[in-house]
């Protein structure tokens, strides 16, 4: 009787030991998963807990711009753009599409002579904005008052094989032709009209995106009586 009892018992003995050794570990790695996603998310948190929650999305944007801008020239500006995602993605902020603009400034900086680099360095999260600050940036620093509006285009030639990335340049010539400040409205409207319909579309959406934002710092009584001006 010992014989069959016996063996039968340490079978049930181990088989529970085994359960528990299981729980332990399960347990253990739940806790440290746990803890290192509170400690991550906590770390991002106190970097850039005095811009979130400030109530205004645009304002939160502007606050975290230089935080991402140090991201990018330190790390990489896909790495900035996947953490400016995640943000969005956490609920913590609205849009991140124009702190990619910004992102997108900075790979331009860090890659001066060499757009395609930089281009290359963007990605397509928070609406390509990547794209278009980098171009806006090229756009701004390589052309003069006399030239910027007939040979802006030429430079998006050189991603023509890729439409996607071509359209996200055209759009960016139209950022770099405002933040210029060296053309008339009227001349700066010519200059998209150089490209074909599909293209115009792009510059001139975005031209028309920071022409809109130049308002939005304005208090908003005196954005009222300006309304009627914007367009």
């Amino acid at each position: 009787l010992h014989q069959n009892i016996h063996p039968r018992a340490d079978a049930v003995v181990k088989l529970k030991a085994n359960n528990i050794q299981q729980g332990i570990l399960i347990s253990s790695a739940s806790i440290f998963i746990f803890w290192a996603f509170f400690f991550l998310r906590g770390s991002t948190s106190a970097e850039i807990q005095k811009c979130l929650g400030q109530g205004d999305s645009y304002e939160t944007a502007q606050c975290l711009v230089p935080h991402f801008k140090k991201i990018t020239r330190e790390k990489s500006a896909e790495y900035a753009l996947e953490k400016a995602a995640a943000l969005v993605k956490q609920g913590d902020l609205e849009s991140c599409h124009l702190i990619s603009h910004e992102i997108g400034e900075a790979a331009a900086e860090a890659h001066a002579s060499d757009p395609d680099q930089a281009l290359e360095a963007c990605t397509r999260d928070c609406l390509s904005g990547c794209y278009h600050g980098a171009v806006r940036w090229y756009i701004e620093s390589g052309f003069s008052s006399n030239e910027l509006a007939d040979q802006a285009g030429v430079f998006c030639e050189a991603f023509s094989g890729d439409r996607a990335r071509y359209i996200d340049c055209v759009h960016g010539v139209g950022h770099g032709l405002v933040a210029s400040e060296e053309l008339a409205f009227e001349q700066i409207i010519g200059a998209c009209r150089s490209f074909d319909a599909q293209k115009q579309s792009a510059c001139l959406s975005g031209v028309f995106m920071p022409h809109t934002e130049n308002y939005l710092d304005l208090p908003e009584q005196h954005l009222r009586e300006q309304l009627h001006l914007i367009c």
